[in-house]
């Protein structure tokens, strides 16, 4: 065990803490930017979506039974003011403050008034992962979008195929003919401006579709197994396309047979990857097309073609020399004309670049949110550009491009990895897909921002509530002090997983990874990286490992842990491969402690991957554990004699439909053996049978739940969805109360935080706790660098002598109690 508080080196006094800045809008604050690592990461778990999959799901429920008996006042709580990843969005041509967008894993909203305010459209629809939306230009009644971003790779988000409006986009249903295999990704979709009855859809690795009937049947017109990521229809209805790896090919009616290539001037073909093309409205032979590497991680240049694309010649300047950045393009890409100016064209991937002046210099945007996804300028108002990114929908005028307002209001399409919940009130904080760590108190609609990047595992102490955690991606780990008050203060703790100093976790870490506390202990922290659990016992002050090594190499890592409802609890560990550990009494468990059962877990789920693990919350030998990965296998198990050299898996999965990860197990304490939650890859589901058969509640959108928190205090069960925000619930008392004497080793909880004062302080500090006992407690100083200062044993209200210590930043240690920081000061 180290003997220094390694992780909280300081430069000077209250330098390792500092005020978290939510005067931004844009996202950028505290925001470390390492690349959308969400998409690996969800490949990495749930690996290849099966063909189909989302289709074959809805199959299956038409017969489940509808939930609704279980949960009451469920209410949608925000964020109201953030927005999320935004991919499709179309200004209507017959009134100018009418807005549609559509967001991945969000679905379809309007706005009636500009982007102030909007409403959902199709939270109930089979899948709300929208990749592109288009009004017919001859019946603006009509609607299509497509569904499924693979976004380069198939563990994206499978959609269901395409769906249309025919009521001026009041309500959308699937097309039959789409509702196969090979529209499961697409990447565009578009209506011919000659014919009101001819459509195209671009999809991931099955080519380009056309039908001529409005829908009602689709035929190949372009054979390739490469996306075709991009698709213009020109005005006359001739089109040109992009495929990766193979060009450009224009065609004039888009008939099979009578696409042409068309690389003069362009880069070899074979060095190219996404290419993003846009033209001029009123000069429709004026294209411009941004071409990137064949990995999609540079942009080779932006190309102009004044023939409509038959012949190319590359711009001056190629705007990643001017302060573009385009490091995955793969994810993100887009690109305008504005529709009366041929010369002015905005482009945009992690950052926003425009040109005045068709390509020869280029200049920096007002930048509203990283990752860009789609832009459209007003056809009645010229002046207005609107964009769609990663947060969500922003206003620009093209006579201004350094400025931009935010449209998110309303438009709760957050994605959420992750959430926690305060002890008392709707107060709550959650990580997010690019846009950080929020937090919400007392059921603000509006969330405020605790840091950035993509928000990770949060925790709240719930005997001390101004006691949190928070991370980012790749396993950065923060301890919160003041959460619940006007400032949050935010400490690094993870320098003893990380020996080297380069602020990455040593044994490697999952870009979303977990963390948990001990539900009766705030200061208890249990860290998983991807080779063995660590420990501290004082709120991150100091971190052990209390396993060896548990990984087999990449094949087999930890990732979910679980822990009892104990002051020295069991911990268990799950993860890839069904990784499957138990560690007994983890509070002071050492190396060599842990117990390897994966030999226990059934030879069927080898292959699976354990995402979560919940232990019940009355008797800690019984587990319930759901695997996250598409497999015909069920997903949702009981374990039974788990503290035991015997333990049993037991399928509980019932009706659920077959193979859809379960992200999350929530259990009522209330009734343990039959009450539990599924947050799935498709809802919210629940059981009052024990597993036997789960109801979906309607209630919640069709979104990925990644995770379900039940507050047993007040039977409040909060939702963090991926895609819709955040709701509540009341769970109705289901089972019988928890008897007073049926708890498992609970510890006492403060009814307040223990105070320390003065602060600063110069002879000496008091402490005042507020739990009802007088006995002495060992109370430890430690300096900023973790070096053990002081001990003694002092009463409630006593105080330790700190005349002699030397002037700086210290933490207060109470056995039982909380860790304060003081500041030491001497005239």
């Amino acid at each position: 065990m180290k003997k220094y508080l390694s992780l909280f080196l300081v430069a000077g006094a209250l330098s390792a803490f500092f005020l978290i800045d939510l005067k931004k809008e844009d996202g950028e604050t505290n925001k470390p930017k390492t690349g959308p690592g969400h998409f690996e990461f969800i490949r990495s778990i749930k690996g290849d979506a099966p063909f189909n999959v989302v289709n074959n799901w809805e199959k299956q429920l038409l017969f489940a039974k509808k939930g609704g008996a279980l949960l009451d006042s469920i209410e949608e709580i925000g964020p109201f003011n953030i927005g999320g990843r935004t991919r499709a969005l179309v200004l209507d041509q017959t009134d100018a403050n009418r807005i549609f967008v559509g967001a991945i894993t969000g679905g379809m909203w309007v706005s009636e008034a500009s982007g102030r305010g909007w409403k959902k459209l199709n939270d109930n629809e089979i899948t709300l992962n929208i990749s592109h939306l288009t009004q017919n230009p001859l019946n603006p009644d009509v609607f299509y979008y497509c569904t499924g971003e693979g976004a380069g790779n198939s563990g994206g988000a499978p959609g269901a195929g395409v769906f249309k409006s025919t009521d001026h986009g009041k309500t959308f249903f699937q097309l039959p003919a789409t509702a196969i295999g090979v529209f499961d990704y697409t990447w565009r979709i578009a209506c011919s401006p000659t014919d009101s009855n001819t459509l195209y859809v671009a999809t991931n690795s099955n080519g380009l579709y056309r039908s001529k009937d409005g829908g009602q049947s689709f035929e190949r017109v372009v054979f390739t197994s490469r996306q075709v990521y991009d698709m213009e229809v020109f005005p006359d209805g001739s089109l040109i396309i992009a495929i990766r790896g193979q060009g450009v090919y224009t065609s004039p009616n888009g008939d099979d047979g009578t696409w042409t290539s068309r690389p003069s001037g362009m880069p070899t073909l074979s060095t190219t990857g996404r290419i993003e093309m846009a033209y001029c409205a009123t000069q429709p032979n004026i294209v411009y097309a941004a071409v990137s590497n064949s990995s999609n991680t540079a942009l080779l240049g932006v190309y102009k073609s004044i023939d409509q694309g038959i012949t190319w010649n590359e711009v001056n300047a190629n705007p990643a020399g001017d302060g573009g950045s385009y490091p995955f393009t793969w994810y993100c890409l887009a690109m305008h004309v504005k529709r009366d100016d041929p010369n002015t064209v905005i482009l945009g991937s992690v950052n926003l670049m425009y040109t005045s002046n068709g390509g020869s210099n280029w200049a920096k945007a007002s930048n509203s949110h990283a990752d860009y996804h789609v832009m459209a300028d007003h056809p009645s108002k010229p002046g207005k550009l609107y964009i769609g990114n990663d947060g969500g929908v922003h206003e620009y005028d093209w006579n201004n491009l350094g400025t931009h307002q935010n449209l998110n209001w309303g438009l709760n399409i957050t994605q959420f990895y992750t959430g926690a919940f305060a002890p008392q009130a709707v107060s709550l904080m959650a990580g997010t897909q690019d846009n950080g760590t929020n937090f919400s108190l007392n059921a603000n609609d509006t969330f405020k921002k605790a840091y950035g990047g993509d928000g990770s595992y949060t925790q709240i102490s719930q005997q001390d509530p101004s006691l949190a955690y928070l991370s980012f991606q790749n396993g950065r780990l923060f301890r919160v002090d003041g959460f619940g008050s006007k400032n949050l203060y935010t400490t690094d703790i993870i320098a003893d997983m990380d020996n080297d100093g380069n602020k990455t976790i040593d044994d490697g870490a999952w870009f979303i990874n977990p963390f948990d506390i001990n539900p009766q202990d705030g200061e208890m922290v249990f860290f998983p990286t991807k080779k063995r659990v660590y420990r501290s016992n004082n709120g991150g002050i100091l971190f052990d490992p209390i396993t060896n090594p548990i990984n087999i190499g990449t094949s087999i890592q930890p990732f979910c842990i679980g822990i009892s409802n104990q002051l020295n609890p069991a911990v268990y560990v799950g993860g890839s491969n069904s990784l499957f550990y138990r560690i007994k009494n983890a509070a002071e468990a050492k190396p060599g402690d842990e117990n390897n059962l994966r030999t226990f877990v059934p030879a069927s789920l080898y292959s699976s991957f354990m995402g979560c693990i919940k232990v019940n919350p009355i008797d800690p030998s019984v587990l319930y554990v759901s695997f996250v990965n598409y497999s015909s296998i069920s997903r949702v198990w009981k374990v039974i004699r788990a503290d035991s050299d015997t333990p049993e898996f037991i399928d509980i999965s019932g009706n659920l439909p077959s193979g859809m990860p379960v992200n999350w197990i929530e259990v009522d304490p209330a009734s343990p053996d039959s009450v539990f939650f599924a947050g799935s890859d498709r809802g919210l589901f629940y059981t009052t049978d024990g597993g036997n058969t789960w109801f979906q509640e309607t209630a919640i959108p069709n979104v990925v739940v990644d995770m379900v928190r039940l507050r047993m205090s007040d039977r409040r069960l909060f939702i963090f969805t991926h895609g819709r925000g955040v709701f509540t619930a009341r769970v109705t008392p289901y089972g019988k109360p928890i008897p007073a004497h049926n708890t498992v080793g609970l510890k006492t909880p403060v009814s307040g935080p223990v105070n320390v004062y003065p602060n600063p302080a110069n002879e000496a500090i008091t402490l005042k706790w507020e739990m009802q006992e007088s006995r002495q407690k060992k109370v430890s100083l430690y300096d900023a660098k973790g070096m053990l200062v002081k001990e003694d044993l002092i009463e409630n209200g006593g105080s330790m002598d700190v005349h002699n210590v030397a002037g700086g930043l210290y933490y207060v240690k109470a056995v039982g109690l909380n860790t304060r920081k003081i500041l030491i000061q001497h005239p």
